[in-house]
């Protein structure tokens, strides 16, 4: 926690660390949020080693499950 010297009471404490966003900041950073990711190669690469990985455990899970019929 920091001193709020800002107060009309100085020396205060405070658990406000930043100055609180403008108006027009808050709306540029929520457009931006609100904005769908770009589509990139990088980002296709990413979600096809997801669904890849995603495979192999689902793979991984069935075979752990028949292993017992096979004894």
């Amino acid at each position: 926690m920091a001193l709020d010297e800002s107060a009309p009471w100085k020396g205060s404490m405070s658990t406000r660390r930043t100055r609180p966003l403008s108006l027009e900041g808050s709306r540029e950073v929520y457009e931006e949020m609100a904005r769908p990711p770009e589509d990139t190669p990088e980002r296709r690469a990413t979600f096809k080693l997801a669904d890849e990985m995603a495979e192999v455990r689902r793979r991984s899970k069935l075979s752990d499950t028949l292993l017992p019929l096979v004894k």
